[in-house]
């Protein structure tokens, strides 16, 4: 498949998009998913959380910065989809609904949405798969849970507000709670950088994306 393009959404904010997407981008950058293929980051949210951490890991001779894209319309957003047909996309939503982030949701091959196991989100999810809904597109929900306890292992009510939707799918990997999700993209870091043990759980949800 030629055309890659993941996206992070949800219609709530505060749940982990911009950082599932970063580690994820650097993820994809190994060579036994990239293949030889770059990997690009679209930055749609408005707080630009990824291209700053871009800029930041750009100061650093010894790491090698994406290419990261500020959309500010569809077209834009389109013409970047078209220009970068050979290449991996990631592309980070903020949360809110908007037309550029259904527009980005509808031409997602994989979309991924992380929340925590919290009311709140859970609740948020209710919404944010009636947008999907509304958009008619014809694409899959992976739901990824983020901020996980390791003793953590009963998630019946996000299994149960998913149960509803055909389309939705509750991800087997699950990202765990570390500060190392967060402070590494202080420095313009990834996990992957660090060499820690959860760089294996973000491979594990790129390996069931590239599965389904």
């Amino acid at each position: 498949m030629k055309h890659e393009i993941i996206v992070i959404a949800h219609s709530k904010g505060g749940c982990k998009k911009s950082t599932t997407a970063w580690h994820l981008a650097n993820g994809l950058r190994q060579a036994k998913y990239s293949k030889g293929k770059k990997v690009v980051i679209v930055d749609a949210d408005v707080q630009q959380t990824l291209t700053i951490c871009n800029d930041i890991r750009a100061t650093n001779k010894k790491l090698k910065p994406f290419t990261v894209l500020q959309p500010q319309s569809v077209s834009e957003l389109l013409e970047i989809f078209e220009t970068h047909r050979e290449d991996i996309i990631v592309c980070d939503t903020g949360g809110f609904d908007k037309d550029i982030n259904r527009f980005a949701i509808a031409n997602a091959t994989k979309l991924i949405v992380p929340l925590a196991a919290t009311m709140p989100d859970i609740a948020g999810l209710t919404m944010f798969q009636s947008i999907v809904q509304d958009i008619d597109a014809d694409i899959k929900i992976n739901v990824l849970l983020v901020g996980v306890h390791h003793r953590q292992n009963d998630f019946k009510d996000i299994e149960e507000v998913i149960s509803d939707n055909p389309n939705a799918t509750l991800l087997k990997s699950k990202i765990l709670s570390k500060n190392l999700n967060f402070k590494t993209m202080e420095h313009g870091l990834s996990v992957y950088e660090v060499g820690d043990v959860i760089c294996q759980r973000y491979n594990g949800v790129i390996d069931e994306l590239r599965q389904n």
